[in-house]
């Protein structure tokens, strides 16, 4: 059953008065309630809402007196009248009004882009319950809804274990994919192959990331930060493009008799033909006589004849197998 949020409680909550503070942290220490509140809620209240409108309504360390003219804005901004008449909030609105509000809205060459931050994942076992945990779980869920996912990893590290996971919860969910190495200035000695050694060091250690472009950015100096919004164009068009089916069945055909599948049981895969079911990701059919003939090591090949041929960089593919008689060719 879906869990609700009292909306005026929401309110009352961000609004309470507490004057001997210093902080938003000691603010939300300070008070039981807030505390009692956030416990049964898993922390969501404070991890939605502070940094939007607790941090900002802050005067000097203090915070405003209880008022209603206060709640009632805060109200009227946050949900919809359909809302507001029924007192409450779900689970995923909260989840919405936190991507709303704590999204960047930005317009680069004329096309918008919508930013949502997310908190860093870190290890299942380093996780702690209540804030952090939703803050994990919040993050994930804005990788499935987003277009494009930007990994960022530290140059000075390289990319983890924690890294491989978390580019294959994009790879898994059909999202468009660009790694951003950050720290880039605190590279000493740099040379002009020292791009190209990276890079291959992504490639050994997490292979199939193969297809993903890298951007080697500086958050502290602003180095490449304009050549994330030029990638993430690419890398959408790339996520919708539509390929010709009699294009893409050349393409088959050629890749199968340059590297026929091998025999199994005296049976071959036959492939009558492949065609585009969708986009984002591309999706791609392939009518076969047996589909326990297709393995995964073909699809592999077959997946790597057509990035060559139609590029599809920064996007997964998706390749289905149907099984289709002699009879219905």
């Amino acid at each position: 059953m879906e869990k609700y949020y009292e909306i005026d409680k929401i309110a009352v909550v961000l609004f309470l008065p507490c004057f001997e503070v210093t902080s938003v942290y000691d603010y939300y220490e300070s008070n039981l309630f807030v505390r009692q509140f956030i416990y049964e809620n898993n922390g969501c209240l404070v991890d939605i809402f502070r940094d939007k409108y607790i941090a900002s309504i802050y005067d000097n360390g203090r915070m405003p007196s209880f008022n209603y003219n206060s709640i009632n804005k805060l109200r009227e901004e946050l949900f919809t009248k359909e809302e507001l008449r029924s007192g409450k909030v779900s689970y995923d609105r909260l989840l919405e009004i936190y991507c709303v509000y704590n999204s960047s809205f930005i317009t680069y060459n004329d096309k918008e882009f919508v930013i949502v931050d997310t908190a860093g994942i870190r290890k299942k076992s380093k996780v702690d319950y209540g804030v952090e945990k939703f803050a994990v779980d919040r993050a994930i869920n804005s990788i499935r809804e987003c277009d494009i996912a930007i990994l960022v990893i530290d140059a000075t590290e390289g990319i983890s274990d924690q890294d491989k996971k978390i580019s294959s919860i994009i790879t898994e969910a059909g999202k468009g994919l660009i790694i951003a190495i950050n720290k880039w200035d605190l590279i000493e000695n740099k040379q002009s192959s020292t791009i190209n050694k990276f890079e291959d060091e992504i490639e050994q250690q997490a292979p199939f990331l193969h297809y993903v472009p890298k951007i080697f950015i500086s958050a502290v100096t602003k180095q490449r930060l304009v050549s994330i919004y030029k990638e993430a164009k690419k890398v959408w068009e790339q996520c919708t493009k539509r390929v010709s089916t009699s294009i893409l069945n050349k393409v088959i055909s050629d890749a199968y008799a340059m590297v026929p599948p091998d025999t199994i049981k005296n049976k071959r895969l036959k492939i009558y033909y492949t065609t585009q079911v969708k986009v984002a990701p591309p999706s791609f059919a392939f009518f076969v006589n047996k589909e326990e003939l297709m393995k995964d090591s073909y699809k592999r090949y077959l997946e790597n004849r057509m990035r060559e041929s139609f590029g599809f960089f920064g996007t997964p593919i998706r390749l289905a197998v149907r099984e289709k008689s002699d009879k219905e060719r």
